[in-house]
């Protein structure tokens, strides 16, 4: 009987998959990592600290400052922990602002913010999990097309979602959504990938209309704060995006299909639209907002 709990080696290659190919030969292996850091049911925390302080390759050190730092937020979404945001967030920040800009894998996802991966697993789609970033910013808005943001907001995901709010004012409205015999203003669209899904957070997509129109209640309106949470249900729908007066909000994302997935996630748009274009942009340079962030969450 196998009662391995927790797989180091997964959890080192779900991690090393968010980088980008630019440096992928110059991450860690499996055999850079001393044995004593982990085993099969948890990570030694000690030793992995001790690696990380030991350590002179900038690309093994940040490797190990996000493993430390995922497993602290799985750790705090799986068992419903409290959770230390700031000392998540530090781990993070060095990660990524002491390597070269072009480690990151960076770019703007459809609702208007900065995203970047953390944290991918794929290989096991009932195990599927995906830890992001989210970074939202006025300087952004260049990159978006308003009108498609505002027509495209309302969605679903097909994985379990949590939130933790690193800065800012965040709102999430939550949604019914019912389909309808007539003709109704909104309809359900399909979101179609291009061939280059794989990649991470690399990829175009097209919102296709299905067809079924559908009756769209907002019913809730909620709004989150610096160190809460809130979390929405696979298949369910809502819209989300900062409140700040200046813009500037950041979370970290996850789903995971441990606490529930569907077959397909969709989005809502207006029923005389037959398709658009998502909003998209690879590869921003973040090291700017990642400063004003940092500076955020430590100096207040």
């Amino acid at each position: 009987m196998n009662n391995k709990t927790f797989d180091f080696k997964e959890i080192l290659d779900s991690i090393c998959e968010c980088y980008s190919d630019d440096v992928k030969n110059l991450l860690p292996k499996f055999d850079d990592f001393n044995p004593i850091i982990y085993s099969d049911s948890n990570i030694n925390e000690v030793e992995l600290k001790s690696f990380i302080d030991k350590v002179q390759n900038n690309y093994h050190k940040s490797v190990a400052q996000r493993i430390l730092a995922i497993i602290k937020l799985q750790e705090a979404r799986d068992k419903t922990l409290n959770i230390d945001l700031v000392e998540v967030w530090n781990l993070i920040y060095l990660s990524i602002i002491e390597l070269p800009t072009n480690a990151t894998v960076s770019s703007i996802g459809s609702q208007g913010f900065l995203s970047i991966p953390l944290f991918r697993f794929r290989t096991d789609m009932e195990k599927f999990e995906f830890i992001r970033l989210h970074i939202w910013d006025n300087s952004l808005n260049e990159y978006i097309n308003s009108e498609t943001r505002k027509n495209f907001s309302v969605h679903s995901h097909a994985f379990h979602a949590q939130s933790w709010i690193l800065t800012g004012t965040i709102s999430n409205e939550r949604y019914s959504v019912v389909k309808s015999t007539q003709n109704q203003e909104h309809s359900l669209f399909e979101i179609e990938y291009n061939k280059s899904l794989n990649k991470v957070n690399k990829h175009t997509s097209n919102a296709v209309n299905t067809n079924n129109d559908i009756i769209l209640t907002r019913i809730s309106e909620e709004k989150y704060f610096r160190s809460s949470t809130y979390q929405i249900s696979a298949g369910h729908y809502h819209k989300g995006g900062t409140l700040s007066k200046d813009g500037f909000s950041a979370t970290l994302f996850s789903f995971t299909a441990k606490n529930g997935h569907v077959d397909k996630s969709f989005v809502i748009g207006p029923s005389k639209i037959e398709n658009s274009k998502i909003n998209r942009k690879v590869q921003i340079n973040p090291s700017f907002l990642l400063k004003k962030l940092n500076n955020k969450i430590n100096n207040g």
